[in-house]
């Protein structure tokens, strides 16, 4: 993912440009994509900013608190290499997997150099963070049980729990099937924290790893093993199990974050603002690096049966277009550009969902209302969700963010916030949702 460029310096561009006074109002605009049938947008929270000539200043993002922060403590990283792909050792017993790449661009945007120390069970490393022996962890995902110890980062990566059977049992659609049925699970795992609150009758069999897991299963003395789709993908894979194979996915997903200590709640906030600078670009690197492509393209999105057989008939969705920067740009004899096309590829390379840009000049309001009758595109993908559209319209949840800002004369007094409008004559465009 790109970082997002400092706001008040783009505002601050932004004004001088157009010789105008502009304030940023803490007032928030959620972005939506609007379609009468359309896919769950995927969000993705970069800044797209083309043309403007603003780069990423790390200065600008970490505060002077957060260096010292970072200069004033000798951090302790803790981790098991045995949940692979996410970490694990390679044949030269070096650390690797996705989180260990993850970790080398965090480390790098906050240019420290930390080597985790390595203990031999997940167990032991959620042991150390708990008695504060060791500061933070590169992978694990939130529970109630440790949110009693621990902080969290945002999540950097996100996959399904999926269910791993011998052969010869059929598609097990969601873990109800599991009901009555012995499932190994890691001890202290993620997938074991959601699933037995979740699901309290399925008899687990805690082991100490998933690999520990899967021998139970290769002899039949579990029903099936449970945890994340690529760890299940990949151990099979490396352990050339025959007799394996993954049967289905549950309805919940494992976020994969850094796990910080209790009492150094300015760590995580640091964490998250170095996983906002990692680009989109690096993040498909990581997975194409460490996933097989049927798990990038294809379980990385849970889909249930009818979305599948809809994506299987190839449908092209048309996209009204309009100049609108950053979110939408177009210009003469060039594809057009923008926040919002940048989501709609990435949709498209993960769905394969064809999108046709059809650029236009109709005014909105007129375009809204060919919408409420079905008329014109099908989808237009920067539309703010009000109770009246959606008594017409079909909306994904919001992808993006922004805030309302004032346009005043220069010679104007500085407007602090949106009351100092009242009684005031302000333009707004027709049909917008201000």
């Amino acid at each position: 993912m790109i970082g997002k460029p400092d706001k008040a310096k783009l505002l601050r561009q932004w004004s001088r440009s157009m010789h105008l006074f502009g304030l940023f109002v803490m007032l928030w605009l959620p972005v939506a994509v609007l379609a009468q049938t359309g896919p769950h947008s995927d969000a993705l929270s970069q800044g797209y900013l083309p043309g403007t000539g603003l780069t990423v200043d790390k200065q600008q993002v970490f505060t002077d608190d957060d260096w010292a922060f970072l200069s004033s403590h000798e951090l302790s990283c803790a981790m098991a290499p045995n949940w692979p792909p996410i970490n694990m050792y390679d044949q030269d017993k070096k650390l690797v997997g996705i989180a260990i790449d993850y970790w080398e661009l965090i480390s790098k945007n906050l240019n420290i150099d930390i080597q985790c120390d390595v203990k031999e069970t997940y167990s032991e490393v959620l042991q150390d963070i708990k008695a504060r022996q060791a500061d933070f962890m590169l992978a694990t995902s939130i529970t109630d049980e440790r949110k009693h110890y621990a902080q969290f980062s945002k999540p950097y990566v996100s996959f399904p729990i999926a269910i791993a059977t011998t052969i010869d049992k059929g598609y097990i659609p969601d873990e109800s099937a599991l009901t009555g049925k012995r499932v190994a699970v890691g001890r202290g795992y993620s997938a074991y924290q959601i699933l037995r609150k979740e699901s309290p009758g399925i008899h687990f069999v805690e082991v100490d790893n998933t690999g520990a897991g899967m021998k139970l299963l290769a002899r039949n003395e579990v029903f099936a093993v449970v945890d994340n789709l690529p760890v299940l993908a990949r151990i099979i894979n490396d352990n050339n199990y025959k007799n394996i194979k993954v049967s289905g996915t549950t309805k919940h997903n494992i976020d994969v974050r850094l796990m910080v200590r209790n009492d150094y709640p300015q760590l995580a906030v640091i964490f998250n603002k170095a996983i906002d600078l990692i680009s989109e670009e690096d993040r498909q690197r990581i997975l194409s690096r460490w996933l097989d492509p049927d798990v990038v393209s294809g379980f990385s999105i849970a889909l249930a049966e009818d979305e599948k057989n809809w994506l299987a008939q190839k449908h092209t969705v048309r996209v009204r277009t309009v100049d609108w920067a950053p979110y939408l740009i177009v210009r003469d004899n060039e594809p057009p550009q923008g926040i919002a096309v940048e989501y709609l590829k990435s949709i498209e390379k993960r769905t394969g969902i064809k999108f046709e840009y059809e650029v236009t000049h109709q005014p909105f309001a007129e375009f809204l209302e060919s919408m409420k009758r079905g008329q014109g595109p099908d989808l237009t993908p920067v539309l703010v969700r009000t109770p009246e559209r959606e008594q017409n319209l079909s909306f994904t949840e919001n992808y993006i963010s922004s805030p309302y800002v004032i346009f005043a004369r220069e010679q104007e007094d500085l407007i602090m916030d949106i009351s100092a409008l009242t009684g005031k004559t302000v333009a707004v465009p027709k049909g917008f949702a201000v």
